[in-house]
């Protein structure tokens, strides 16, 4: 009789864990991901100009590491459009960002990035960035010559 107790009992638990785990399990293909810290902080400070130029570098790349793809900047942006998931890429972004800031900075930023000022930062970015970029490269070329000089003196 014990042993006829406790062989049901048994089955009962079997039954019972198959049955609660097949129902915290996700569907097959449906992998669930824990949202990164950083991604708010990546989707406020990411605007759609920004994404736009992203996307207009990563062509430009493309063509000069594949050059037979030169003249197609058309195909390369759709299929861009098509392969460049922002779900994905704000994923990996908040990773990185999340280990970067914690969650009272993360808040502080997006706070302030919320505001007016901070709105008309993220909307000049592209603009520092691409200043910054120019006025160091405008220097160096206004040096690169006494560079030059010290080469041929050798």
């Amino acid at each position: 009789m014990l042993t006829r107790v406790l062989t049901t009992s048994l089955l009962l638990l079997v039954v019972a864990t198959k049955t609660s785990s097949a129902q915290t399990i996700p569907p097959e293909g449906l992998v669930m991901k824990l949202e990164p810290l950083g991604t708010k902080l990546a989707k406020t400070f990411v605007t759609p100009e920004m994404l736009l130029e992203y996307k207009k570098q990563l062509a430009q790349r493309i063509i000069q590491a594949h050059p037979q793809y030169s003249g197609q900047e058309q195909k390369i942006e759709l299929w861009l459009e098509k392969e460049f998931k922002l779900d994905e890429y704000f994923f990996y972004l908040g990773q990185q960002l999340g280990q970067k800031f914690n969650k009272e900075e993360i808040d502080t930023i997006v706070k302030f990035l919320s505001t007016p000022v901070g709105k008309k930062l993220l909307k000049e970015s592209n603009f520092m960035s691409r200043e910054s970029a120019r006025i160091a490269a405008a220097l160096v070329q206004k040096k690169l010559p006494s560079l030059l000089n010290e080469n041929s003196k050798k």
